[in-house]
């Protein structure tokens, strides 16, 4: 419902018709509740349950659901799933803290988060995609106190190449980001490796 000063409230509306003895409408009875508070509250708590608490990031179980919407919905379309690992990130909560560990994971999203690039033209763009994360992911940190000791480890999986489900997506993804940390970190790979 649309209030005075033009901002609007959510409402419940209860109408029942009551019927004369020909069983023809003659009145009509209506209950118009506020339930704004209820609505408000309820959004904070879908939001609450979809989101990390300190980076705000979708987590993993809104993500499965809304990459597994768009795969449905554009079955044809070439997609990329990206897991990212920032290197040695205990070693950063260990040496300088936990309030440096959360401002990596604030400015990061996390110590490890998820990507998904949608409508992608070829496979190399996702590897461009990756390079330029790396690079970013860099620069994030030039001016600060870790400046040149935060990298990532990137993952990739492509659907359909990859994968046609977000769960052997996540997977393929998890072992290429494993290969990565075995050559030390700090670089990206595909999986399958796709040209």
């Amino acid at each position: 419902a649309k209030r005075a000063d033009g901002t609007y409230l959510w409402c419940r509306n209860r109408v029942t018709t009551i019927f004369d003895s020909e069983k023809r409408p003659v009145h009509a009875i209506g209950l118009l509740s506020d339930i704004d508070d209820y609505k408000q509250e309820t959004a904070l708590l879908q939001e609450k349950a979809t989101r990390d608490s300190l980076t705000s990031l979708l987590n993993r179980m809104a993500l499965q659901r809304q990459v597994e919407r768009r795969l449905k919905k554009y079955p044809g379309r070439l997609n990329a799933f990206l897991l990212l690992d920032i290197d040695h990130f205990k070693e950063i909560n260990d040496t300088r803290g936990h309030s440096m560990g959360d401002t990596v994971l604030k400015s990061m999203g996390g110590d490890e988060f998820a990507v998904f690039l949608t409508d992608l033209p070829s496979p190399s763009a996702t590897l461009r995609k990756a390079g330029e994360l790396k690079h970013k992911t860099a620069q994030l940190f030039e001016s600060g106190p870790l400046s040149g000791t935060v990298t990532v480890s990137i993952g990739i999986s492509l659907y359909p190449y990859g994968g046609k489900d977000f769960q052997t997506l996540y997977q393929k993804a998890d072992e290429a980001l494993y290969q990565v940390k075995r050559k030390g970190g700090n670089g990206y790979f595909m999986n399958p490796p796709h040209h």
